[in-house]
């Protein structure tokens, strides 16, 4: 399943739509699954829209399908409504994973 996901994420980055990075699920080290991404309408929010560096809303889904991941959406607010930052998906919810899934998106922009 990783390998085929590690394989649509590498054509995806070189689509030059946006920008993805995964963290493979490892149970024998503690690394959570981390999926990032963020795409070139995204990209333009960060660095266009002021208050991108300013306020992010986050909103989580729980357990949304059968492996218990979660899909973790980020948005900043400005005059015409909520603008999306960037979206992870996580296989758990503890905060060093969400931590992480952040700094990479902000890497990612």
């Amino acid at each position: 399943m990783f390998d085929r996901l590690a394989v649509v994420v590498e054509d995806y980055n070189k689509s030059g739509q946006g920008r993805a990075v995964l963290q493979q699920y490892d149970a024998n080290t503690g690394k959570a699954f981390i999926l990032c991404v963020v795409t070139n309408l995204m990209a333009r929010v960060h660095k266009k829209i002021l208050q991108a560096g300013e306020i992010c809303y986050m909103n989580a889904s729980a357990s949304f399908d059968s492996l218990n991941n979660s899909i973790t959406l980020l948005y900043t607010s400005c005059v015409v409504g909520a603008l999306p930052l960037g979206i992870f998906i996580t296989s758990d919810e503890f905060e060093v994973t969400l931590e992480k899934a952040v700094i990479i998106i902000l890497l990612l922009t």
